[in-house]
């Protein structure tokens, strides 16, 4: 998981993206600039992918890897679709997913 800094100060820089080690009840875990620290987690803003088709969201995680994968398989069975409708010389409907970071 990604996490966002909301503020400066503990060794955090307001809007850097740090990498959880391991999260606990209340703190995260995480590699800063000058160690590894455990951190509020009220001090961030969890990062989340988000999978966009048409405009519209279809799924949303904290886990880009996961994310990823649900994308590009949706995408293989989208171009596979795209491929047919070409070689049949028929109209396709845009069913693209797209990920984006918020």
């Amino acid at each position: 998981m990604r996490v966002k800094a909301l503020f400066t100060g503990y060794d955090l820089v307001a809007g850097n993206v740090y990498e959880v080690i391991e999260e606990y009840d209340s703190v995260y875990e995480l590699k800063c600039e000058t160690g590894i620290y455990c951190r509020n987690k009220d001090f961030f803003k969890v990062i989340e992918y988000v999978l966009v088709s048409q405009g519209i969201e279809i799924f949303r995680t904290d886990d880009k890897e996961k994310a990823q994968r649900i994308m590009d398989e949706a995408n293989k069975e989208y171009y596979e679709y795209l491929e047919g409708c070409s070689l049949a010389f028929k109209t396709s409907v845009d069913n693209e997913v797209f990920m984006y970071e918020e």
